[in-house]
């Protein structure tokens, strides 16, 4: 485990293991910042309690998936959003229970 600065660390090559053990220590909420596979492997091992998107109005044309295939299914529900001035659009979403999700 690499040091970045104070409050951030570098995690290889297991974040499921690290993540599990952060979760059995006393403390505040963790935040973790990554790309598609380590949502998966987070997500997948039931480890992810809530989902921060942020849409920023660019349209680059091509990129990664934010959810890449493997992805078991998750109901969750939005609790917050938050809209800025130049566009971008803050999404905060929890799990919710299968009844809770609907389509209308």
């Amino acid at each position: 485990m690499k040091t970045v600065i104070p409050e951030a660390q570098v995690v290889n090559p297991d974040p499921v293991t690290f993540t599990q053990e952060l979760l059995y220590q006393k403390g505040q909420d963790i935040w973790l910042l990554g790309g598609g596979e380590i949502i998966t492997l987070l997500h997948n091992a039931g480890l992810i309690d809530e989902y921060i998107l942020a849409f920023i109005p660019i349209i680059l044309g091509e990129g990664i998936a934010l959810f890449p295939n493997g992805q078991n299914q998750e109901n969750l529900k939005l609790s917050k959003h938050q809209v800025y001035s130049n566009g971008v659009v803050m999404l905060y979403f929890s799990k919710s229970l299968p009844q809770e999700t609907t389509l209308t």
